[in-house]
């Protein structure tokens, strides 16, 4: 029921593999090869949902970047998490009014789903 979805990937090759399978799939994905770390800061659109399947380390580096992306009342998904590592991504996010919504452990992994309430 989202549209547009856009998908974002820094590797070409990635790029042409989710092309494939949105073909495969038919569905209506927008795909564009993009390093996350060089889009704006302050962005003209913001999006209700955004999935988010990164290293901690980038997710870390770029909280301000992704919640400026977020709509107020918008949802980040987090995936692919060391379990380990999630409690310092979890308090780095709520410092940019991220609040952890809910979350699954899978084995040594843990995604997360986060609100963002309001925006100060």
């Amino acid at each position: 029921g989202y549209f547009p979805v856009i998908a974002l990937d820094k590797d070409p090759e990635a790029v042409r593999a989710s092309r494939a399978n949105v073909k495969r799939n038919k569905v209506h994905v927008v795909l564009r090869c993009a390093d996350l770390t060089r889009l704006p800061l302050l962005p003209r659109r913001r999006y209700d949902v955004i999935c988010a399947n990164l290293i901690g380390d980038l997710l870390m580096s770029e909280a301000e970047r992704i919640r400026n992306l977020l709509e107020p009342g918008g949802k980040l998904v987090t995936a692919g998490i060391l379990h380990r590592e999630f409690p310092e991504i979890e308090k780095k996010l709520q410092q940019y009014n991220l609040t952890l919504v809910q979350s699954k452990v899978d084995k040594e992994w843990k995604s997360g789903q986060f609100a963002l309430f309001a925006i100060q």
